[in-house]
């Protein structure tokens, strides 16, 4: 699966409709959001924080949903459930596969032709 699967940008660049530095600058934020919050969901996991873990996972699924994300989106959804069960035994094992779909996300954000495979 390559990196571009990660994504569906087609809604996503309908909405926006002629509007290309909007893009950009979606896509700018992402770039910088998307580490801070695996990192910061790491070192909830790490700390034992469920509710830290809830929060965090619920602010990645908007974002997620608005590149087309799914896959991750989904991953996110398990993980603030995960969260709000107090539970946190399961999240590690989630958190894998998140931060794998995340980082093909920012893996094709990060290559100079997307907007030519987008």
């Amino acid at each position: 699966m390559n990196n571009h699967d990660a994504l569906d940008l087609r809604d996503l660049k309908e909405n926006l409709g002629d509007r290309p530095e909007v893009l950009t600058q979606l896509v700018e934020h992402l770039q910088t959001a998307l580490p801070q919050a695996l990192s910061d969901l790491r070192a909830a996991i790490a700390t034992g924080d469920p509710e830290r873990v809830r929060r965090l996972a619920h602010g990645l699924k908007s974002p997620l949903g608005t590149f087309g994300a799914e896959q991750a989106r989904r991953l996110a959804w398990q993980l603030e459930r995960i969260g709000a069960s107090g539970d946190l035994s399961e999240a590690a094992e989630v958190m894998v596969p998140l931060a794998g779909e995340i980082n093909r996300i920012i893996n094709f954000f990060a290559q100079p032709d997307w907007r030519q495979q987008a």
